[in-house]
């Protein structure tokens, strides 16, 4: 798996410039590769030192792209399976309001009702069950099949 002609610094700066990584992602990923801990640890402090690892500005960013269609809990969900800290998300997600958990329902209620009536009690059900089990509150999903289903009408 291992290439022998590239160091980790220079794998570590090819994934950096597909996109931001969390630094345990990365980690994985070149221990995965087979870099020894001593290379896989000198790679990511040149990286964290030239500022091009953050993982407090990778969860911002994450929360930022995903907040428009996904629950606070499944956000915190998928950063803590990415490594990063209690600490780093729950300051990341400070900003996320219920206002925006609403307005994030509201968008997943929306794209799973394409092509059906939530004028019918069991659509709303089923789509109410899918916001729950996609980490929203059942108040907030109750409230967003409302808003979604009257702005519908």
């Amino acid at each position: 798996m291992r290439n022998e002609d590239k160091s980790a610094k220079a794998v570590l700066i090819s994934y950096l410039a597909r996109r931001d990584y969390a630094e345990a992602e990365l980690r994985f990923r070149l221990l995965h590769k087979g870099y020894t801990e001593e290379e896989t640890a000198a790679a990511l402090a040149f990286a964290k030192e030239r500022g091009y690892i953050d993982d407090r500005r990778f969860a911002s960013q994450f929360i930022s792209a995903g907040m428009d269609h996904k629950s606070r809990r499944r956000l915190h969900y998928e950063l803590s399976e990415r490594g990063l800290g209690d600490d780093v998300i729950r300051c990341a997600l400070a900003d996320y309001t219920e206002e925006d958990e609403k307005r994030s329902a509201v968008n997943a209620a929306r794209k799973w009702a394409q092509g059906r009536d939530l004028t019918d009690p069991v659509n709303r059900d089923k789509c109410r069950a899918y916001l729950i089990r996609n980490g929203f509150p059942y108040g907030c999903a109750c409230s967003a099949i409302a808003d979604f289903h009257d702005f519908e009408q």
